[in-house]
């Protein structure tokens, strides 16, 4: 029964990521369809059942480290223990639970199609000292094959506020769909990066990851 689940969810969570990306798109005063390209049939996407063991060595909080989510949007369902935080205005601000109540993410890719306008936040996750946790975490991403994404054009209100993207200048974003992916997927694995892309791996400069939050 788990798979069928899990396959429900995952169903579901596609279908409320798209009419949200609809609702995005007609704020922003644009035709609310002008992304289904990307995703409307077969989106690059991942479900994450994640568990956080709770931490019994002194001093020790990692989770998840400060990061940018690089898909269009992130769906995710925490439970009450805590542990999610995302940094603004140079500090560090838990994000509350709320029952049945997602945490919706902007990501990178999402911020670079609106040229900055929407904001995909920095985020971590600090493991708990108490009790174990548990999220379920929805990823959806342009299909892979989609080629470059494009720069829509903002109402002319809503582009002078648009500032253009930022990211990681070790980690930078792509506009190509696929290489963006596959960038995303060496960052996450270094130690297979290292293993089987040994030219890649030393062009990422593992040593200096993190560099952009030292201050977090």
């Amino acid at each position: 029964e788990f798979k069928e689940v899990v396959e429900s969810w995952l169903k579901d969570s596609r279908t409320i990521s798209i009419d949200l990306l609809h609702a995005f798109m007609s704020a922003l005063g644009l035709k609310e369809t002008i992304l289904d390209e990307f995703v409307a049939h077969s989106p690059n996407e991942s479900l994450k059942l994640i568990h956080y063991p709770k931490v019994d060595i002194q001093n020790s909080s990692q989770g998840v480290g400060a990061h940018k989510d690089t898909n269009l949007l992130t769906l995710l369902l925490q439970d009450e223990i805590g542990g999610l935080q995302v940094f603004i205005h140079d500090k560090w601000i838990d994000v509350p639970y709320i029952e049945g109540a997602f945490v919706v993410n902007v990501g990178e890719t999402l911020e670079l199609a609106t040229n900055g306008y929407l904001v995909a936040n920095t985020h971590r996750v600090v493991s708990p000292k108490y009790k174990d946790r548990y999220s379920i975490a929805y990823f959806i991403s342009p299909n892979i094959f989609a080629g470059d994404v494009p720069v829509l054009n903002l109402p002319a209100h809503l582009k002078a506020l648009a500032k253009g993207p930022t990211s990681d200048p070790n980690n930078p974003l792509l506009r190509n769909v696929a290489e963006n992916n596959m960038k995303s997927r060496f960052r996450s694995h270094l130690g297979v990066t290292k293993k089987f892309y040994p030219e890649i791996y030393n062009q990422l400069n593992p040593n200096k990851i993190g560099e952009l939050y030292e201050k977090q």
